[in-house]
């Protein structure tokens, strides 16, 4: 992943949140790890970058547009990450949402905000939805 310092240490200093709070992490800790993933896709020629994205936006296709909870989203990921990835699509020039609204939220507020959050990247990376389907047709949906 590619950011600026700025943006890593805001990072660092959100997962410190959660992780020190039970109840954060259980209900946003997925969406900001896949949210700052998606938003920080790295080189357009490393094929890790590839990887990463496809399989950030796929855990939040299973929760958003199948309703799947993140325990299924992660073993699916874990199921997903030994298989070849195509490059990406060029990634989106602008985000709704980013890592300062999350910074930004109140502890009461930060689970909503981390969803909105990662709501706005999977949004944003709509270009992946037709390989998300055809993999979760492959894979998931024919093992649940």
């Amino acid at each position: 992943m590619l950011s600026s310092p700025g943006c890593w240490a805001q990072y660092g200093e959100l997962l410190a949140r959660e992780y020190q709070s039970p109840p954060l992490f259980a209900s946003a800790h997925r969406y900001t790890v896949d949210a700052y993933a998606l938003q920080h896709p790295g080189a357009p020629d490393d094929r890790r970058a590839w990887q990463s994205v496809r399989l950030h936006y796929l855990s939040l296709h299973l929760v958003f547009a199948h309703k799947k909870p993140h325990s299924e989203a992660l073993r699916a990921m874990q199921t997903w990450a030994s298989g070849d990835f195509a490059p990406l699509p060029d990634p989106p020039t602008k985000f709704e949402i980013t890592i300062s609204d999350l910074a930004a939220a109140r502890d009461a507020d930060h689970a909503l905000v981390a969803k909105r959050w990662a709501k706005s990247a999977y949004d944003a990376w709509g270009s992946l939805e037709a390989y998300a389907e055809k993999k979760q047709v492959s894979g998931v949906h024919r093992r649940n």
